[in-house]
């Protein structure tokens, strides 16, 4: 069975969501993502700092690159300037292909880093200017270290998983499918 990694662009405001967009960025062997794997993911802005695009690299256990991949926000059927955004948050998230998907990962460790020209803030809730507390309803058994409370133009983070450990769900309000 081959899957696929994806990135997926997605922008939420409060009457709703206003960009979904994923792209195929290269078929693996099955639903593991092999270890050594590299996945880097770099924004695009435009002059106000409006997120325009992104481009997804996946890089092999041997250094050869399997995609490279650019998305075009404003490419996508229907999508104008006004539907594009600043980034007030973010976060990385293995999870299946749609909402209410689980990602239970039978092995793994390693780091995610991010990093930023701009500083960094690690906050420990959803800030209070998003637009809208809407999640989606995925679960894992991953977990993450702790990330440093200074600012920083990096970060790097440990993960593995546990498939001993309870699955872990963020709660909240649904997003709409």
């Amino acid at each position: 069975m081959n899957a696929y990694l994806t990135g997926w662009a997605n922008n939420w405001a409060s009457n709703g969501q206003l960009l979904n967009a994923q792209v195929d960025l290269t078929a693996l062997p099955n639903v593991a993502i092999p270890a050594g794997y590299s996945l880097q993911t770099s924004l695009a802005n435009d002059n106000d700092g409006n997120v325009v695009g992104a481009t997804y690299v996946v890089i092999d256990n041997l250094g050869n690159t399997q995609a490279n991949v650019t998305q075009d926000l404003l490419a996508i059927a229907g999508v104008t300037s006004a539907d594009l955004a600043t980034i007030t948050a973010f976060e990385l998230n293995p999870v299946g292909p749609d909402n209410s998907e689980s990602a239970v990962l039978s092995a793994g460790a390693g780091t995610i880093t991010y990093e930023a020209t701009s500083l960094l803030t690690i906050l420990s809730q959803e800030p209070t200017c998003t637009e809208t507390s809407a999640i989606t309803a995925e679960t894992a058994n991953s977990f993450y270290g702790l990330l440093p409370a200074a600012t920083s133009n990096r970060f790097t983070q440990s993960f593995t998983v546990s498939t001993a450990a309870p699955m872990i769900r963020k709660q909240g309000i649904l997003a709409p499918v």
